[in-house]
C-alpha cells in the first residue's frame, strides 16, 4: 500500500507535467495551484509526529 506521502509527492509531480503540457496560463496556473497543494500536504506527512501502534 501507498504512503500518504508517496501519494501527495506522485500526484505532485502529475500536476507539474500536467501544467506544462497546459495550453492556457489559467489551466497552468490551476495545475500549478493543484501541485503546491498535494506538495504542502507531502510536507505535513513528513512534519507530523509518528504514531506509537502499540498499547
Amino acid at each position: 500500500m501507498e504512503s500518504d506521502y508517496r501519494y501527495y509527492q506522485r500526484r505532485a509531480a502529475s500536476e507539474k507535467a500536467a501544467a506544462l503540457r497546459a495550453v492556457t496560463p489559467a489551466a497552468r496556473e490551476r495545475r500549478l495551484t493543484l501541485a503546491r497543494t498535494y506538495m504542502a500536504k507531502a510536507q505535513q506527512c513528513l512534519d507530523a509526529p509518528a504514531f506509537a501502534l502499540s498499547a
